[in-house]
């Protein structure tokens, strides 16, 4: 999930974008991003770009990248 999040800091990215890319179903990809959002993560459905994206400047985004 942390490979999804930092790839969604940076850009929008379908669900069967983001699916091919890691080798899993579309399934697998929603219930992630649902579990991001549950923890606190701004993941936010861009409907006009038909992706997801989360703001690279959200409270918490540098204490991720300072522990991985």
């Amino acid at each position: 999930m942390i490979k999804c999040l930092r790839l969604l800091e940076h850009e929008c990215y379908s669900a069967q974008d983001l699916a091919g890319r890691f080798r899993v179903s579309k399934r697998t990809i929603y219930r992630d991003l649902r579990l991001l959002a549950e923890a606190g993560v701004p993941v936010v459905r861009r409907s006009g770009q038909q992706g997801f994206h989360v703001p690279d400047r959200w409270p918490e985004a540098g204490r991720l990248r300072t522990r991985t």
